[in-house]
């Protein structure tokens, strides 16, 4: 981008009639370069002037050497971002030494903002002060301002340059290309826990321009349709964007209920039993990224109240966490790597103690630490064909309550089990699918691509402190295959058919003695369908 501009400012000077000295050829005559004395600069600080003529100052200098000075600080003016800025030598006679070198500031006649429709373009004119008429544009600036405000949701400003209508000006054209800032999703499907009804539906609505400021809110519901008793939760979260879009606060609350002990309801990356309610806060600080690199910082603070009744034996809990996570990106010439890692702290506090902690779960406190670790990697493969491997893991040292336990089973976890059938206080997770070339038929133009996949699931859980009628350990492992669908502009299915290879937990209490609700070759059928606007 600098470079076109560079170049256009020299289109810009020869067609306002302006001409740069050049040194002569030949002998050229001695003289002392005691001083080059600058006119017309506001923009360089004295120091950044110094340092660029400085070195071609002295005795038995020649007119190469004063073009040498007008071209350093040029240059110095462009490597400090005005590139709409050039040195000329007038015509002068030199006395004691002293060089005039002439500075001639382009500044923005008029700033334009076109093509935005919901973003106004008073809010861009002031996120990029850069652009203000009158001024002598700092690109770097600019760059960085711009950068920053294509940061915001739904929003992306392109600069140009032309002429302007004076010699030295030039008009600033800043092209926005925005989308709604309202969005809203549905999803049908039948990710369901072990005693209850087979299906969910969820839906939630964002806007993410609220006041003019990208922040935004987001609220989301989801239910089981056929029976709500069994779980049913709504959440909110609220984004504010912080330091030209470099860092974001994000607060959120969320309610659930469910009658059913069993009854698993996934809220973010959370499962939640029982009756609970949580609000919290996270502070999202992107870092620099590097050459195929992105990585972030997140902390958090969460406040939990959740009940349950077990046996009739009501267990209200009310606690603190502390959150940190660390998320690194790369990218390669073959694939993508996504790694994570995160600790989750229980922390005294206003709240319940630990007999509290100790009548939901035996040996539980509430103070407690858990390591959370993630990584995942998607290898292209030749002829259209790509490889994901998964793997997430949870090491805690002491028994948790449930709400903070590793769950397996179900989509995005081990296929072919029922969501959450399975959980422990650690646990390794891992998949690996092996997806065939993406399929886009012309002669249906509805349908916008196919993707089929196989897949293999397998999870291990540990249980610490067990009971001696309990189990201290659990594997869930399963293969299947799966597609993927778009149709539309707004529609995608997505479908797998599981077959488990080991025994659930035996955790069906309905028979005695109690069995597993998935045994070892089981074919269960997973489907997620969902909508868009």
């Amino acid at each position: 981008m600098r470079a076109g501009l560079r170049v256009l400012w020299v289109l810009l000077a020869c067609w306002s009639g302006m001409a740069l000295g050049a040194p002569e050829t030949g002998t050229a005559p001695k003289m002392d370069l005691l001083e080059f004395r600058v006119e017309g600069n506001t923009v360089l600080p004295q120091m950044a002037i110094e340092e660029a003529v400085y070195p071609l100052l002295g005795p038995g200098k020649s007119v190469a050497d004063v073009e040498k000075a007008r071209a350093a600080l040029e240059q110095a003016y462009h490597d400090a971002g005005y590139l709409t800025v050039y040195v000329s030598v007038p015509e002068q006679k030199v006395e004691d030494g002293v060089v005039r070198l002439k500075v001639t500031e382009g500044v923005i006649e008029r700033t334009r903002v076109t093509g935005a429709q919901y973003t106004l373009p008073s809010r861009i004119r002031s996120e990029a002060p850069s652009t203000a008429e009158g001024a002598v544009p700092n690109f770097n600036d600019m760059q960085r301002e711009l950068a920053a405000v294509s940061r915001a949701p739904g929003v992306r400003v392109t600069p140009t340059l032309e002429p302007g209508r004076r010699p030295g000006t030039t008009v600033l054209d800043l092209k926005v290309n925005d989308t709604p800032p309202v969005s809203a999703w549905l999803d049908y499907n039948n990710a369901h826990s072990a005693n209850t009804s087979d299906t969910r539906l969820s839906g939630g609505i964002s806007y993410s321009n609220l006041f003019q400021r990208a922040q935004t809110l987001s609220l989301t519901y989801q239910t089981a349709p056929t029976n709500p008793a069994e779980g049913s939760a709504v959440s909110a979260s609220y984004v504010v964007p912080l330091a030209d879009y470099q860092r974001y606060l994000s607060m959120y609350a969320v309610h659930s209920t469910s009658d059913v002990t069993s009854s698993a309801v996934n809220v973010g990356d959370q499962i939640l039993f029982g009756n609970n309610d949580i609000v919290g806060a996270r502070y999202i600080l992107p870092l620099r990224p590097r050459a195929d690199m992105t990585h972030q910082l997140t902390l958090g603070l969460d406040y939990k109240d959740s009940r349950q009744t077990v046996n009739g034996l009501s267990t209200p809990l009310r606690y603190w966490t502390l959150d940190a996570n660390y998320g690194l990106g790369l990218n390669d010439a073959g694939g993508s790597w996504q790694f994570g890692a995160g600790a989750v702290l229980g922390v005294r506090g206003p709240g319940t103690g630990e007999v509290s902690f100790g009548q939901r779960r035996y040996l539980a406190h509430n103070s407690f630490a858990v390591l959370k670790l993630n990584a995942q990697r998607l290898q292209t493969l030749p002829a259209g064909w790509s490889l994901m491997g998964s793997a997430d893991a949870q090491l805690a040292d002491q028994a948790l309550v449930n709400n903070e336990q590793f769950s397996a089973g179900g989509v995005g976890s081990v296929r072919g089990y029922l969501q959450s059938e399975a959980a422990g206080d650690q646990g390794l997770r891992a998949s690996l699918e092996l997806r065939a070339p993406t399929w886009t038929p012309s002669q249906w133009t509805l349908l916008k691509s196919v993707q089929p996949y196989a897949f293999y699931d397998v999870a291990y859980l540990r249980v610490n402190d067990a009971l001696p009628a309990e189990i201290a350990s659990y594997t869930l492992d399963s293969v299947g295959l799966g597609l993927n669908l778009r149709a539309g502009r707004a529609f995608s299915l997505s479908l797998s058919l599981a077959q488990a290879l080991t025994d659930g937990p035996k955790n069906d209490l309905s028979s005695s003695p109690p069995r597993p609700f998935t045994r070892a070759h089981d074919v269960r059928v997973h489907f997620d369908t969902r909508l868009d606007f």
